[in-house]
């Protein structure tokens, strides 16, 4: 004949463990979130230590002297001892300019303001439009982004009417 075969009993968690569990369960998010604000406080940026003025510069769309005009200009100077990286520049914090290139020590460049433009592609037109404040970010040699802001307040309205 066949023989029976005992199932033992499911094992369960009794209501101290339970408690245990769940307590275990709410507590570890919230050390966790308590450590990130604590232990993990946000470092200001490093400031650039750059010259930031309007300018002039000659730009020329095909490199030959008889199409060079003088367009106005942002000229960025390089005041510190070390290179910077993926240089960028906001004007009015609407319009953008990105540049690659490294810019060394002591190197001035001057970009035409022309050359800015929104994320929507709409180009700065410095006839209708006012520079009142440059932000300049700059990857400095230990990874981190550096910026500057400055106010422009030397520019008359219309200085670069057609």
């Amino acid at each position: 004949m066949s023989e029976q075969v005992s199932i033992p009993p499911p094992r369960t968690l009794g209501k101290s463990q339970l408690a245990m569990a769940a307590g275990l369960i709410v507590a570890l998010p919230l050390l966790l979130v308590a450590w990130m604000v604590v232990g993990m406080t946000p470092r200001p940026e490093p400031k650039l230590d750059a010259d930031i003025s309007l300018g002039v510069t000659s730009w020329s769309p095909d490199g030959t002297v008889e199409r060079t005009r003088l367009l106005p200009a942002l000229v960025i100077r390089n005041r510190t001892q070390e290179s910077w990286g993926n240089v960028s520049a906001a004007l009015n914090d609407q319009f953008f300019f990105y540049r690659r290139e490294k810019i060394a020590p002591g190197e001035e460049i001057r970009v035409p303001l022309e050359f800015f433009a929104t994320k929507g592609n709409a180009f700065f037109h410095p006839p209708s439009n006012v520079v009142k404040e440059v932000t300049l970010y700059a990857q400095l040699p230990t990874g981190a982004r550096g910026v500057k802001e400055e106010q422009i307040t030397d520019t008359p309205v219309g200085a670069f009417k057609e």
